[in-house]
């Protein structure tokens, strides 16, 4: 294997890792109910088990599991880095809505399904007490992290004014909108 191919070979491996991170139609509806309509960046992921599936079977396709081991199951490697093993919905859909992107850090909202929001939150470190209804813990590798719990959702974000802010009701255009429900990664920019 000649190192031009094994270069594009991780490149691509980092673009399906990202998407994979950027961790059913009802719940379509659902999840992009709660993305403000201003966002500027959408990621979302359809059904966290089954899109974990399809990017196994490609990474095996392309021998990447080969090279990098995590790609034998994203899914699962990603929440044993975050710590997670509590609460979250695996079938559900995941949605990272990317609201200032001039701001430093970027300002974003994450929607992860849940099973048990309680069971969820206490896969991390509390930072004292929950207030409105706002959880703050620590994350294994980076700043505390704000979470609330709507409807099947955690919602999480960095900066606790981000989360407190009303949802939207994203709206994609013609060309997606009556695609999207099947559609296992979306982004729209």
């Amino acid at each position: 294997m000649n190192v031009n191919r094994i270069v594009t070979m991780r490149r691509l491996a980092a673009v399906f890792a990202l998407a994979a991170i950027a961790w059913c139609s009802a719940a379509w509806a659902q999840v992009l109910d709660m993305v403000p309509a201003d966002a500027a960046i959408v990621i979302k992921v359809n059904n966290l088990q089954g899109t974990n599936a399809k990017i196994a079977k490609l990474a095996k396709d392309f021998g990447l599991d080969q090279i990098q081991p995590m790609f034998q199951d994203p899914l699962g490697a990603l929440l044993e880095q975050a710590k997670i093993s509590k609460g979250l919905n695996k079938s559900g859909d995941m949605a990272v809505a990317f609201l200032d992107v001039d701001s430093d850090p970027p300002k974003f909202l994450a929607m992860v399904p849940v099973d048990d929001y309680k069971a969820f939150v206490s896969n991390f470190e509390a930072v004292g007490s929950e207030t409105a209804g706002i959880s703050e813990v620590k994350t294994p590798n980076g700043p505390n992290l704000f979470l609330m719990h709507r409807g099947n959702y955690a919602v999480g974000s960095h900066d606790k004014a981000t989360l407190a802010r009303q949802s939207g009701s994203l709206k994609f255009g013609p060309a997606v909108g009556k695609d999207a429900p099947a559609l296992d990664l979306l982004t729209q920019v």
